[in-house]
């Protein structure tokens, strides 16, 4: 069906297609169809040059076939790209022996004639203008041609005006989108003011701490200074006091000899201390009549005397202790005195 409606849109160029056919074309329309093939090719791009150029020129030829066309609307997307701009649809008769051939399709003629009869009718539509031609099997191979290229070229423009259709239409969803976020992008411009302020202040408070934070560090550093200087004077204090006891302890074997003797020195005056004491006993329980316990009393301090004094070391006493002046024993036995 698509191959029939291409073929009905077949016709004629003015001044060219229907120009009597020369013996050649006689001779191909007698072959049954048969064409030569260079021919055919040469035929072909000599037709294509001269429809591009009209379509260039934004022409469209009128075609020299007898038969009836309808215009449509102006609004049709195709016959405007063409550059045809028909007013309302208006349904004309043509008629080849009352008009002559002229560059542009006449679209204000309203011609009446009568119609004589004919075999076949073909109907076509080629860029929104449908053609009713008569005699289709009198057309010649060229205008066939003509016609096939034309259907596609016409495709191929109604397909670009869907993709442009579809196009703008994108275009005004994004422009409808674009107004819409407007007044939205000026709300995030204001928060984004207000937000970079806020890391104004921010950046301003961190400095300042940071300031702080120096002045506490280099103050931490003068104290650690100041630790290792003390640090270093009580290492060297250490040594010293260590030095110093050493020169003592090597000083406090040349001591031991003295102090041996003067401890030997003092259990003799304790012992003689002792003798004297018991004798003394005697001699008052032989004069005077004690109260009981006194004596023993007396005693138990004794006792706690000796036992401090045996618990002293010689080492811890000092030299005023040690080497102290004692009162000379008397001369004579502990008896001689008694008596």
């Amino acid at each position: 069906m698509q191959r029939a409606d291409d073929a009905s849109a077949r016709g004629s160029v003015p001044g060219e297609f229907n120009e009597p056919k020369d013996p050649g074309g006689a001779s191909r329309s007698k072959g049954k169809g048969k064409v030569d093939p260079v021919d055919k090719k040469a035929e072909k791009n000599r037709i294509a040059a001269k429809v591009k150029a009209i379509l260039e020129a934004r022409r469209i030829p009128a075609f020299r076939i007898g038969g009836t066309c309808e215009v449509p609307s102006p609004d049709a997307p195709v016959a405007q790209s063409l550059g045809v701009t028909p007013p309302a649809s208006a349904p004309f008769s043509l008629d080849i022996s009352a008009i002559p051939p002229c560059p542009a399709v006449e679209t204000a003629v309203n011609v009446s004639y009568v119609v004589p009869q004919h075999k076949a009718t073909l109907i076509s539509v080629i860029g929104g203008v449908r053609i009713n031609l008569r005699n289709p099997d009198r057309l010649a191979i060229s205008e066939h041609l003509f016609f096939d290229w034309s259907s596609d070229i016409i495709g191929v423009i109604n397909t670009g005006n869907h993709i442009i259709s579809a196009y703008e239409a994108k275009v005004q969803r994004r422009e409808d989108r674009i107004k819409t976020l407007a007044p939205r992008s000026d709300v995030d411009a204001a928060w984004q003011e207000e937000e970079k302020h806020k890391l104004e202040e921010e950046a301003k408070k961190r400095d300042a701490h940071l300031e702080v934070a120096s002045a506490e560090i280099a103050e931490l550093r003068a104290r650690m200074e100041k630790f290792f200087l003390t640090e270093d004077h009580l290492r060297k204090e250490r040594d010293r006091a260590c030095r110093r006891a050493d020169e003592i302890a090597s000083g406090s074997s040349a001591c031991s000899a003295d102090t041996l003797h003067a401890q030997e020195e003092v259990k003799a005056q304790l012992c003689y201390k002792r003798g004297a004491r018991i004798i003394l006993e005697k001699m008052v329980e032989a004069e005077y009549e004690l109260p009981p316990g006194l004596l023993e009393n007396y005693a138990k301090e004794e006792e706690k005397y000796f036992a401090k004094v045996e618990s002293f070391d010689v080492d811890s006493l000092g030299d005023d202790i040690l080497f102290s002046t004692l009162p000379p024993p008397p001369v004579g036995s502990p008896q001689d005195i008694a008596s």
